[in-house]
């Protein structure tokens, strides 16, 4: 009887002894990149006081630590921008240590979606998502979209180098932009940035827009390359080097299915911010040796073949335009296809005129003359005339742009004929007055 009122009394100790203090939630258990969050930590058997301490592992600062009560602490944390993404350990210390793991998630505000390659040297599209209901993107735009460009002033990007976002379209919780990415872009963080100067909010991925690296593939004038697309979006990087120089190189992208082939155009250095020019049809200038990227690429969506045709033509560089040039009679005399670097308008009345002849085989071809850029906003207006600059043959240009690209209507073999350059009366500059003129026969 005795034994059995000792194992009683075990028994008794045992059943009201303490809990072990533990950590028991956490709430929220989520916090975004870059955001400052009030976190509430409750606990079982704890006696959590003044000295009790909280941390959250790495990228997260715990700016400061309230006692509710001995079983529930707040946490006023600041998550940094490039904090690591996903789950860690909520560890206190101090009155009762515990530890609650894998207890809070650190997650990006955006997630993205691409379109396209993300390599060296090509264009691809990404869509992204605000996952951060309390904080909408700023859609604060410039511009209509149609007289003049659409520009989101309240959204900015940043991503590796060499990569250049443009932002397209932007709503509370999404934005639509195109990645323009040099031929020697590396990868790195992408970030948005969302609001006004003085209160700007950011919207981390969280990890790197990785680009992939790539060769681009070389191209001979006169012999097709072929973009068999197997997934859409895709783009496609070539080189090409014109084997005479000055020469007009021109470089069209065409397909027989329903998609848009486009080309982008860049020099030597592989640069989006030394563009060329874009489109499905472009000729660019070598005045010396040198070799241009061609990406060809197609944001239709639609998957297809593409062809890319590189063709060169070898010009001869005239003597510098000299005055006085004003009149028909007057112009400067070219051998064709000519190419004239340096040519100035010096004023909105003065006119450029130059002579040619058409050769024996040359009749039923057309004039076409380029005016390119001297400087980047000299305004030309451009015509193909007679002899005497008295008939026009299809003209004047169209003065849509800054530069001119004009074709005339047919000619007659071995005949004189003029083109005349005058100042366009819209937005003649003076400090903006140097052109590039390019005349040939096609």
């Amino acid at each position: 009887m005795r034994n059995l009122s000792i194992l009683v009394l075990l028994l008794g100790a045992t059943a009201c002894g303490g809990t072990d203090p533990s950590a028991s939630g956490v709430f929220p258990s989520a916090g975004f990149l870059g955001r400052s969050v009030r976190v509430e930590i409750s606990g079982d058997a704890t006696e959590w006081g003044a000295s009790s301490k909280v941390s959250f592992g790495e990228g997260i600062t715990v700016d400061s630590v309230t006692v509710a009560s001995p079983t529930a602490l707040f946490a006023d944390i600041t998550i940094a921008a490039n904090a690591p993404i996903g789950l860690r350990d909520v560890v206190i210390t101090g009155g009762d240590n515990a530890t609650l793991k894998q207890a809070f998630d650190v997650e990006s505000p955006i997630t993205i979606t691409l379109k396209g390659n993300a390599a060296q040297g090509s264009v691809a599209l990404v869509d992204v998502v605000n996952h951060d209901f309390d904080t909408p993107f700023d859609t604060t735009s410039t511009g209509d979209g149609l007289f003049s460009p659409l520009v989101f002033t309240g959204i900015t990007a940043l991503a590796g180098t060499g990569v250049r976002v443009q932002i397209s379209d932007v709503s509370p919780y999404s934005i639509s932009a195109a990645l323009f990415i040099d031929t020697d872009a590396k990868s790195g963080p992408l970030t948005f940035s969302s609001g006004p100067t003085d209160d700007v909010t950011a919207f981390p991925l969280g990890a790197d827009l990785a680009i992939a690296a790539r060769t681009a593939m070389p191209l001979t004038a006169g012999t097709n390359a072929i973009g068999a697309a197997t997934k859409p979006y895709e783009s496609y990087l070539y080189e090409y080097t014109p084997a005479a120089v000055p020469s007009l190189a021109r470089f069209q992208a065409a397909t027989a299915g329903d998609g848009a082939p486009r080309l982008a155009i860049l020099p030597a250095s592989g640069h989006f911010d030394d563009l060329l020019g874009q489109g499905a049809d472009k000729r660019v200038i070598a005045k010396t040796a040198t070799k241009f990227y061609v990406i060809m690429y197609d944001l239709s969506g639609v998957i297809g073949s593409s062809t890319l045709r590189p063709t060169s033509l070898t010009l001869t560089a005239a003597a510098a335009e000299t005055e006085p040039n004003n009149t028909a009679v007057t112009g400067n005399t070219l051998t064709l296809p000519a190419f004239i670097e340096g040519a100035t308008l010096s004023s909105d009345l003065d006119e450029d005129w130059f002579k040619l002849t058409s050769a024996a085989g040359d009749a039923g071809k057309k004039i076409h003359v380029l005016t390119l850029a001297g400087d980047d906003f000299t305004d030309t207006v451009v015509d193909v005339k007679n002899a005497a600059g008295a008939v026009s043959l299809g003209g004047p240009s169209s003065d849509s742009n800054y530069h001119e690209d004009f074709t005339s209507t047919a000619i007659a073999a071995s005949t004189n004929y003029t083109v005349q350059v005058t100042a366009s009366t819209e937005a003649f500059d003076v400090s903006q007055n140097h052109y590039t003129l390019v005349v040939f026969l096609e």
